[in-house]
């Protein structure tokens, strides 16, 4: 499991720091940007694969009372719906990019940079809200299936 929290890491990570970035209204360039994202992207398509893979051992992995995939009897629901929130989550965070880029987010104080600032920060929360459900729910697979008398996964 190591592995895939380095993975959570990376890929909530980024966003993160996109949310805090904005709120300290620190412009991390267009590039800057970019490579968060990029790697937020990549840390969850391999996460996706770690996370696949940990479903297809759950089923040997059992004691003389329960296997770990009856204790996590929907994971592949649960997967299924950690994919789509991180999804949501990347397009949403690289369509905020791909609209502060286009609109060069406006310097000054002026209602309309504020306005375009305030849609940027609100989209890159939105975007971190739901990373973070996506990897709590996973962690709380993890948990259900490690929380049993004698199966140790």
């Amino acid at each position: 499991m190591p592995v895939s929290l380095g993975l959570n890491a990376l890929f909530g990570g980024p966003l993160l720091a996109l949310v805090g970035f904005a709120v300290a209204d620190f412009d991390a360039g267009r590039r800057g940007t970019r490579v968060l994202l990029a790697l937020a992207t990549a840390a969850w398509a391999a996460n996706v694969v770690v996370y696949a893979v940990l479903g297809l051992q759950l089923q040997g992995i059992e004691n003389e009372l329960v296997s770990a995939a009856d204790l996590v009897a929907g994971y592949p629901a649960y997967l299924a719906a950690f994919a789509l929130l991180a999804v949501a989550a990347l397009a949403l965070a690289w369509r905020a990019e791909a609209q502060s880029a286009r609109r060069g987010l406006m310097e000054g104080q002026n209602a309309e940079a504020q306005d375009a600032h305030r849609r940027l920060l609100a989209r890159l929360a939105t975007a971190s809200i739901l990373a973070f459900a996506a990897l709590f729910l996973m962690r709380f697979t993890f948990y259900m299936s490690h929380l049993t008398l004698g199966l140790g996964v």
